[in-house]
């Protein structure tokens, strides 16, 4: 049977039969992003001496809602927003390096955002910190 504008697999550049992100589809390597793709970029977000010790402060920075941890002079960032329902994380309690969300109770570990406390499942997004000077910058 010949399809119009079909070109039969034997007869198709060798170039043509095979592509790098198949081979992703099919499980066989890992995503490596091509070249073009959006690199992440520090944003200034905070003052270092504004952060609380042991205390979470919110910022929104090109539509991420980051919470910042300042733990013994460490600044640490991730999303804001519980995975469970939605909860704000810069308003929970922190205890040691967890912090509790205020609305479920769920603890997400703040160097990492794993979880570690029920209901929520799914970790939370975090964000590389630099400091320079006095300026706290985020990548997003």
């Amino acid at each position: 049977m010949v399809v119009p504008g079909l070109v039969p697999w034997e007869r198709t550049p060798i170039s043509r039969r095979y592509h790098p992100s198949w081979a992703y589809a099919l499980g066989t390597i890992e995503y490596v992003p091509e070249r073009g793709t959006a690199v992440g970029r520090f944003v200034r977000v905070a003052k270092k001496s504004e952060l609380p010790e042991n205390d979470g402060t919110y910022v929104e920075v090109q539509g991420h809602r980051i919470a910042l941890f300042n733990l013994g002079g460490e600044i640490y960032a991730i999303d804001s927003t519980c995975t469970h329902m939605g909860g704000p994380l810069s308003e929970g309690r922190v205890r040691g390096d967890e912090v509790e969300c205020p609305w479920h109770g769920s603890h997400f570990g703040i160097k990492t955002g794993k979880v570690r406390g029920f209901p929520a499942k799914e970790d939370a997004a975090t964000y590389r910190v630099r400091v320079a000077g006095n300026d706290v910058e985020v990548e997003v």
